[in-house]
């Protein structure tokens, strides 16, 4: 995330009895930034995105995006993050979370909320620092936990668990066979339909996925410069290294020799 880009407007515990004493709904109003929310008790009151009614129930996580209409029936409290961002990897995280849905583990991301209140940036301008850090592990444990669901077929989002397991066992096996039938069984699932929900949760096939890992770790291991290319390959679980060479400069754009030259080459001395 490129903190320059993006702006924390507003963080902290919402209680609508405080700001709103004799009004029954608040009034429209069109979003210029991100606004996520985390209601961890149930509420008297409901939530409005574009007209569309939202009940706030123990667990509802409510992330409304700029361009949207929100609204809001009193009375209800709740955690919330209010952002603004240009950094374009980090937009197109947000717009992958869904409007709303339930998380069924309200706790972990209850405490990354905290999290930032617990900071004393005014007293402490250093935790500034750690705010930056704070958010960044909050929106991470989001796009864990729901991103890419949509919040009209909870099926996908029902077994995101079980996709972000199957990714877990991806990164911790890449020298295996880790075709489309291995991963589905992994699974306990068809490979037909694993590969629908693994897309539908990702946004990615999963062979695209298994790639991108393979890359990433064969980035990591040329900065080492104490491997071979042929255990590197080996190692992330290419078939060979001429196969290694060929997928690497198809995805980098340079060799995986080029990349390792030019990535050790940069500091300025």
């Amino acid at each position: 995330m490129v903190f320059s880009e993006t702006e924390l407007l507003e963080y902290g515990i919402f209680d609508s009895v405080i700001k709103y004493t004799k009004a029954v709904k608040t009034q429209p109003q069109l979003l210029s930034f991100f606004e996520i929310q985390l209601y961890t008790e149930d509420q008297s009151g409901m939530a409005y995105i574009d007209e569309r009614a939202i009940d706030l129930c123990r667990g509802r996580l409510i992330c409304a995006k700029p361009g949207q209409m929100r609204s809001s029936k009193l009375h209800f409290k709740c955690l919330y993050v209010s952002l603004r961002t240009q950094d374009p990897v980090l937009k197109e995280l947000l717009y992958s979370l869904p409007d709303e849905c339930v998380v069924e583990d309200v706790q972990p991301l209850a405490n990354m909320f905290h999290e930032l209140l617990r900071l004393d940036v005014d007293t402490f301008p250093a935790e500034r620092l750690l705010l930056h850090s704070s958010l960044t592990k909050l929106l991470y444990c989001l796009y864990e936990q729901v991103g890419g669901a949509d919040g009209g077929t909870p099926e996908p989002y029902a077994r995101r668990k079980e996709m972000l397991a199957v990714q877990q066992y991806i990164r911790g096996n890449l020298a295996d066979k880790l075709d489309l039938h291995s991963l589905a069984a992994s699974a306990n699932l068809s490979a037909s339909y694993f590969h629908k929900l693994f897309c539908r949760c990702f946004a990615m096939t999963p062979q695209e996925f298994v790639l991108s890992c393979r890359i990433s770790a064969a980035k990591t291991m040329l900065l080492e410069d104490k491997n071979s290319m042929a255990e590197i390959a080996a190692a992330c679980g290419f078939s060979s290294q001429a196969y290694f060479d060929f997928r690497f400069k198809q995805v980098v754009g340079v060799s995986p020799l080029q990349y390792r030259r030019q990535e050790l080459s940069k500091l300025r001395v």
